[in-house]
């Protein structure tokens, strides 16, 4: 057993990586994978982080960081909004939302 914690841009995510994060908001939002995949292609652009633990091949936690701006006093500020956080329901409960963390 491998676990690893893993931050990546998405425009570095694998087809199967996007699809083990679609499964895995879909256990929790059950909006079904064509639903998540369309609003993950929609919404995510290539520069959020995504934060994952991975088990041996398969996504166990999951976080996302949305990179995002502002503009105050005529100055840009950027700044990342805290976007989703899952464990896997037979996971959850063993410290790995605080490794994800």
């Amino acid at each position: 057993m491998i676990i690893k914690q893993i931050s990546k841009f998405s425009s570095r995510l694998s087809y199967f990586e996007i699809n083990q994060i679609c499964k895995l908001k879909n256990s929790f939002w059950n909006f079904g994978m064509i639903s998540q995949k369309r609003w993950f292609k929609k919404n995510v652009k290539k520069n959020y982080i995504h934060n994952f633990v991975k088990k041996d091949k398969e996504i166990i936690a999951y976080t996302m960081l949305r990179n995002c701006k502002y503009i105050k006093n005529y100055k840009k500020h950027s700044y990342y909004l805290f976007d989703t956080l899952i464990v896997k329901k037979k996971y959850r409960g063993k410290g790995y939302a605080d490794i994800i963390m």
